[in-house]
């Protein structure tokens, strides 16, 4: 009845399944509020790292950043450990996908990066607020058919 895609991938959802365009909903995405109270708290003087395991993913990240992060910054996460040690030595603040997506993963451990007073800021995303209102009118708007309203 419904299919529900993120503006990123809706596009590409129309063109596999052109004949339940009709059906194609999509959803903006954007950080949740504390990641961008947090995004916005890092002080200028500190050094910042981006990771990621998707080129994607680390350019939204690196879109709602709110101060300039070089490429030299920035990682795709692998499972060698040893390129994120590398990595995260020397930063102050590190930018990672949300915690569970990394636990999830068996991406590194950063305990030992945070216990040396290292900050991570998980990079949460939600659908905002208008696309979801207007999510659940076309939920209700399919019920009431489907009920015989």
């Amino acid at each position: 009845d419904l299919i529900l895609t993120t503006s990123t991938h809706y596009n590409s959802i129309c063109k596999l399944l052109p004949k339940s365009v009709k059906k194609i909903m999509q959803a903006v995405l954007s950080p949740d509020r504390q990641t961008v109270i947090e995004l916005a708290q890092i002080p200028k003087d500190k050094k910042v790292g981006a990771a990621c395991i998707s080129d994607r993913y680390l350019n939204v990240i690196l879109r709602f950043m709110t101060r300039d992060v070089q490429t030299k910054n920035t990682l795709l996460l692998s499972d060698d450990n040893d390129v994120i040690i590398d990595f995260i030595t020397n930063k102050d603040y590190l930018i990672l996908p949300p915690h569970d997506f990394l636990v999830e993963n068996s991406i590194y451990n950063f305990s030992n990066y945070t216990k040396n007073g290292g900050t991570i800021i998980n990079f949460n995303y939600q659908i905002e607020r208008g696309s979801l209102i207007y999510i659940e009118e076309r939920i209700n708007t399919i019920l009431h058919k489907k009920l015989g309203g």
